[in-house]
């Protein structure tokens, strides 16, 4: 499934020819206290912190992948004007809530069914 953050797509040959509406892929992650230790001591020394990087991806790859089978079941096979969006929810367990959302269309791509 093509996913584009642009609003139109710009491929020789691609068109889009319905508009399905809005969907969105969530994921929701949880962050451990081992993960917010090695974390605040990487903010205190400085530089990167691998933990929370890994995190913050994992989220965004699952919210994708939820984006794309929401797509399909409305029957799109593209998904244009995609955005992500992030949230800390603060608490004992602390948690990651990354948000996809675009406009699930369907394209026709010449030369193929």
């Amino acid at each position: 499934m093509l996913l584009a953050t642009t609003h139109q797509i710009d491929m020789e040959g691609v068109d889009i020819f319905a508009y399905l509406g809005v969907a969105t892929g969530i994921s929701v992650k949880g962050i451990n206290a081992v993960r917010d230790l090695m974390s605040n001591v990487t903010d205190f020394i400085g530089g990167k912190s691998g933990g929370y990087n890994k995190a913050v991806e994992a989220a965004q790859h699952d919210a994708l992948e939820a984006l794309q089978v929401k797509a399909a079941e409305l029957g799109g096979n593209a998904v244009i004007g995609v955005s992500i969006d992030f949230e800390f929810i603060p608490g004992k367990s602390g948690m990651l809530m990354a948000t996809a959302a675009g406009t699930v269309v369907q394209i026709s791509v010449q030369g193929q069914p």
